[in-house]
């Protein structure tokens, strides 16, 4: 045993001590001892949005881990102790990485999705990271990803008209090198207000940011922490005192609709029974750069779709079924 037994806790930390093999690498630990003693075994179950479910095997996991390994000596070459930033959804490829990187004698830096520009870019400079590992549905995200792909398309003779990107809003951006280098048909669209619009749920959204010492345009980051943090309250206002554990998840499906700090153009259904499902309409705010600030497009006021693709699909959507409405498709 690591821990010992003691009366008191300091006795305790006073008498721990590791007890660690001279060597050993975690994907060994993780991966390949039982690749050895049981390879057909079950490492990995990825469940597809279509319900389709992947399952890999320890030898699996070995074989894709070790040409992966391979490629960060061979082609990469990555030297050990080099640091390679993982951005990835949850999926095999995530796992697969990070033990490629520990059998290359490489430093993983896991990161998430849900990561603003600024905060990846923090981690890519703090971390000295050599290399990301991501793929074309997750760099996007990062804006300068996008502005970058929209400048070199326009210099290999593409004529863009309109370049909506999902993402960029935020001081990040504006600080940037980037936002002196955009062109007046670049639009910064988003589902939440721009603090631009300028009423009272944006001014509330800054005062409360500016009494934690956050100034500045706020990004998606900011944006979804906040909101987060507000449902909580929102949900735990309306249950009442006293509530358990046991409760919070049927409570949490009687709350109906939520406004998002009334940062949303419109109210949407929340709690369990909305689990997967798409709204039937959407709205969406956009935004220019002019003279280093963000400017509001249509007078401030949102742009009003209605959800549409493949009449299965949209009828999945209505029922309630997310193995089919996470991949509605757009016509």
């Amino acid at each position: 045993m690591l821990i010992t037994r003691a009366k008191t806790f300091d006795e305790i930390r006073h008498a721990f001590r590791w007890q660690l093999p001279e060597r050993m690498n975690i994907a060994t630990a993780v991966c390949d001892r039982h690749a050895s003693q049981r390879p057909d075994s079950v490492a990995l179950l990825h469940e597809h949005g279509d319900g389709k479910v992947a399952t890999f095997s320890f030898r699996d996991v070995q074989r894709l881990a070790n040409q992966c390994a391979h490629m960060f000596e061979q082609l990469l070459h990555l030297q050990r102790g080099d640091r390679v930033m993982i951005y990835l959804g949850q999926d095999p490829a995530t796992a697969v990485a990070h033990v490629a990187c520990w059998k290359a004698g490489l430093v993983s830096v896991p990161t998430s999705l849900l990561f603003g520009t600024d905060a990846l870019e923090y981690r890519l400079r703090d971390s000295g990271a050599k290399a990301l590992i991501t793929d074309a549905a997750y760099l996007p995200m990062v804006a300068s990803s996008n502005i970058a792909l929209v400048q070199g398309l326009e210099q290999n003779g593409v004529e863009m008209k309109f370049n909506a990107l999902m993402t960029g809003y935020g001081q990040p951006l504006l600080d940037s090198a980037a936002a002196k280098t955009l062109k007046p048909n670049t639009y910064f669209m988003q589902t939440y207000k721009p603090v631009e619009v300028n009423d009272t749920a944006t001014k509330q959204f800054q005062a409360d940011l500016k009494k934690v010492g956050i100034t500045g345009v706020p990004d998606y980051g900011k944006y979804t922490g906040y909101i987060t943090c507000d449902l909580a309250i929102t949900a735990l206002e309306q249950m009442g005192k006293n509530v358990t554990r046991e409760d919070f998840a049927p409570k949490f499906r009687e709350l109906g609709e939520y406004d998002a700090a009334g940062l949303n153009c419109r109210p949407y259904p929340v709690g369990l029974d909305s689990f997967g499902k798409f709204p039937e309409t959407g709205c969406i705010y956009g935004t220019q750069v002019k003279n280093g600030k963000f400017v509001v497009i249509n007078k401030g006021k949102p742009v009003i779709g209605k959800l549409v693709g493949d009449p299965a699909a949209l009828e999945a959507n209505r029922t309630g079924n997310p193995l089919v409405t996470t991949t509605v498709p757009a016509s």
